[in-house]
């Protein structure tokens, strides 16, 4: 019997395809002693962006929680590999985990892309429902005049690639790991009640430049209107020492949606947060240490 990975097309191959096909080919017991040999060589040998591309494509394999049936089709079938894990006792999970982490350079963890945490997110909690809802990036478009009404309502204009996710998305019914960004199914009116009534910023007037848009324990996430910045402030701390976590907000919610699909399939959990902090331009890496755990 066939295993399905339509969810994944053979272009979200072709880097291990490259990789996989040509190093761990039907010469490899030949030339070199064992896998990390192969591992290094390839490592050694390839451009540094097609090893980056590898490990998206690996990411992505091991993001969903697949089966090693399924994950032997792909190694094998797709990517054209001739190594077996279980002739040194490993399984297919163990083996990409182990291959990802070969790589001793300064060669950072790719995030996953948005599609992928999507597609990540479906395969964990679609089973679930209906008794669990509320956990997967699901499409439902925003339309433009609600978001316009929101900045009005709240005197701000919304980041661009923010306004794009959120006309996308329905962020009203959307828990990603500890991270909650809505629940009552209308995003938008929460927002405005956030930032109008849970008084985040203490005293005074609300800063005009940063909107709350989710909450966690124990940060409160705020967006930068002009930067497109995203901070975490803790209000034992208060606001003025909230810190940067991200560049932008898709940085962010590729980055949480990267550690929590990930989390669970690496033993080095501090490597995964170290990584993704960099990657999203993080100046607060103890908020990704701790969203890792």
């Amino acid at each position: 019997m066939g295993h399905d990975l339509s969810c994944m097309s053979d272009t979200n191959f072709h880097a291990l395809r490259q990789l996989l096909g040509c190093y761990f080919n039907q010469d490899r017991p030949d030339e070199f002693d064992d896998d990390v040999a192969v591992a290094n060589a390839m490592v050694a040998n390839e451009p540094a962006d097609l090893i980056a591309k590898g490990i998206v494509e690996i990411n992505a394999l091991l993001s969903g929680n697949r089966g090693e049936d399924e994950l032997r089709a792909a190694v094998v079938e797709r990517a054209g590999c001739y190594f077996e894990p279980a002739s040194e006792g490993m399984r297919y999970t163990d083996w990409l985990c182990r291959l990802r982490s070969i790589p001793t350079g300064p060669i950072a963890m790719p995030l996953l892309s948005v599609e992928d945490i999507r597609a990540g997110l479906d395969r964990q909690f679609l089973p679930l429902e209906p008794m669990l809802v509320g956990f997967r990036l699901i499409e439902k478009p925003t339309l433009a005049d609600a978001i316009e009404h929101a900045e009005s309502a709240l005197a701000t204009a919304f980041p661009d690639d923010f306004r794009d996710l959120i006309a996308r998305f329905d962020f009203g019914h959307l828990t990603i790991g500890p991270i909650v960004f809505g629940t009552s199914g209308d995003y938008l009116a929460e927002i405005v009640e956030l930032n109008e009534k849970t008084r985040w910023w203490g005293h005074g007037e609300r800063p005009n430049n940063r909107l709350m848009i989710a909450n966690s324990d124990p940060f409160a996430i705020l967006l930068e209107a002009g930067s497109g910045f995203v901070y975490a402030l803790d209000p034992d701390l208060g606001p003025q020492r909230s810190r940067k976590i991200a560049d932008s907000f898709t940085s962010f919610l590729q980055g949480v949606g990267t550690i929590v699909l990930m989390r669970q399939q690496l033993e080095d959990r501090h490597g995964l947060a170290t990584a993704v902090s960099t990657e999203v331009g993080s100046e607060h890496a103890g908020f990704w240490c701790q969203l890792a755990k």
